[in-house]
């Protein structure tokens, strides 16, 4: 375990700086190609300064596995309950969990548990082929933000997610710029994000500041591609629910092949309406006999193949 203290906290006064990194050099997209990370702890004193814990710019192929990063640790006592019923303060800009590789990332990189606690962005996702099991980000502004810092190359080949986790964080997932670029500038749009069995719990009295903010949303709607498949806990103590909203109202994830785990593909009317709904979502009502579309999740607008609203 690596404990960053108070004192080491308060002594980085106004830079930017990582607990762990590659080392960043004009060498090229392969240095240091192959890094292996394992059972390894990082523990912050405190989320008030911008640092972030493990920066793997400039690094490829990289495995990651058993890595545990916490942003409070001066808040956390034997007889605490802090991290659980009691969320820490809400975290400074740029502290920062785990940003991963560069764009045009050479083969793979894989993610296997790796959990994050109290981070302004707890797990910055980023690069090609990107392979995350059981991966988490808890109690912080963002959980996993993507696409959302520098890169020198280009990001268009998969990002997938398995079982992963995003609970009683501020926001939900942010998505920023993917594409490449040639001579004449940005390429943006097109790579592919799948989430597998997505988890989020929504809480707010457990979340720092006790407010929520936004649901899922692209910086430029309609950039990303994909599919997402959820489940979502409005409360402890609670079913999933089937009425939740995941993605803004602004054109966001319109690009993305989004499902509530917890809806029906086949039932009544009045089970398909007490659904939210998201872009394209296709529906049997049983009521009208009829294959239905949604084209409007916010106001609930069903549309059969002909493209008559029901």
């Amino acid at each position: 375990m690596i404990l960053v203290t108070a004192e080491a906290l308060e002594s980085i006064g106004d830079r930017s700086v990582d607990v762990i990194r590659g080392r960043w050099t004009p060498a090229g997209i392969q240095n240091g190609s192959s890094l292996r990370l394992e059972n390894i702890a990082v523990v912050l004193n405190d989320n008030q300064h911008e640092i972030r814990c493990v920066d793997l710019r400039r690094t490829d192929r990289v495995e990651v596995k058993n890595l545990s990063l916490v942003s409070y640790g001066g808040l956390i006592a034997p007889d605490s309950d802090m991290g659980l019923a009691t969320p820490p303060t809400v975290p400074a800009k740029g502290c920062i969990g785990l940003t991963m590789t560069d764009g045009s990332n050479y083969d793979y990189s894989n993610y296997t548990n790796v959990q994050t606690w109290g981070f302004d962005e707890g797990i910055q996702v980023g690069g090609e082929h990107v392979v995350c099991v059981n991966c988490g980000a808890a109690i912080g502004n963002y959980g996993f933000t993507f696409g959302n810092y520098d890169t020198r190359c280009g990001s268009n080949h998969p990002i997938t997610m398995i079982n992963c986790l995003d609970e009683r964080n501020i926001n939900l997932p942010l998505f920023g710029f993917c594409g490449d670029h040639d001579a004449n500038g940005e390429l943006p749009g097109e790579q592919e994000i799948t989430m597998i069995s997505f988890n989020i719990e929504r809480l707010a009295d457990k979340t720092p500041g006790g407010k929520l903010g936004d649901v899922m949303r692209e910086l430029r709607p309609g950039l990303w591609k994909g599919n997402i498949g959820f489940t979502a806990q409005p409360a402890w103590c609670h079913t999933n629910a089937t009425d939740f909203k995941i993605w803004e109202n602004d054109g966001s994830g319109r690009g993305i092949v989004t499902r509530n785990n917890c809806h029906k593909s086949v039932c009544t009317t009045a089970e398909r309406l007490s659904y939210y709904p998201t872009y394209g979502q296709l529906f049997f009502d049983t009521d009208l006999g009829r294959l239905l579309i949604c084209i409007n999740p916010e106001d609930k607008v069903w549309v059969d193949a002909m493209g008559k609203q029901v």
